[in-house]
């Protein structure tokens, strides 16, 4: 019978795609502001940072629906999002070895761009995606956490890798979490043991 592989739990923005200034143009030419590459370095506080620029923001529901439907759910705005540096060619090996899944906070009616980046760039090695948001009929949006779907996959977990503090110190709770931070804007943060500035270091790592 033959062993099942490990898994890897691999965030979406920012590890595998650049995607800040994607975000970053769309929402600036959308609300007529100027905001700039650090207001995007975690995305839940995106709302409030919006608000500091200008008075004209939806409530906080309405402004992620709107941005579910017409950024993140457009391949267009897609279309030059670029992979970080050997992500592509590291991925190809690791798939040999584990189960790599995508776990992401996009909403769930962002998959079809999701899966448009993945097969783009990295066909046939991703199992599948989980989306943390659940996008509602009314307008809002139920939860399904990423430490809940790590939780409920089966079998041997070796990491799980992501650009964000708040969702290592989460996640290492329950499985060994990687900070992936290139530009090393998280160094004063040591009480993160494990991180990447590439992805060559992922690769070497677990490789």
């Amino acid at each position: 019978m033959r062993k099942e592989k490990p898994h890897i739990f691999l965030d979406l923005d920012n590890l595998k795609y650049h995607t800040t200034p994607a975000h970053m143009e769309y929402v600036n030419s959308t609300y007529s502001v100027k905001t700039v590459y650090e207001d995007y370095l975690d995305m839940s506080n995106l709302h409030a940072v919006l608000k500091t620029y200008t008075n004209n923001v939806p409530d906080y529901d309405q402004f992620w629906n709107d941005m579910g439907i017409n950024f993140l759910s457009s391949i267009k705005w897609h279309e030059k999002v670029e992979p970080f540096p050997d992500m592509r060619e590291v991925v190809f090996e690791l798939v040999e070895k584990y189960t790599l899944w995508t776990v992401t906070a996009r909403q769930r009616r962002t998959k079809k761009v999701i899966e448009y980046l993945n097969n783009k760039h990295i066909p046939n090695c991703i199992t599948d995606v989980h989306c943390v948001w659940i996008d509602q009929e009314d307008g809002t949006f139920s939860k399904h956490p990423k430490k809940d779907f790590i939780l409920n996959t089966e079998g041997e977990k070796i990491a799980f890798i992501d650009d964000t503090p708040r969702e290592i110190y989460d996640m290492g709770k329950i499985i060994p979490s990687y900070l992936f931070d290139p530009n090393a804007r998280y160094k004063k943060l040591t009480d993160i043991p494990h991180r990447f500035e590439s992805w060559r270091q992922i690769g070497e790592t677990f490789l």
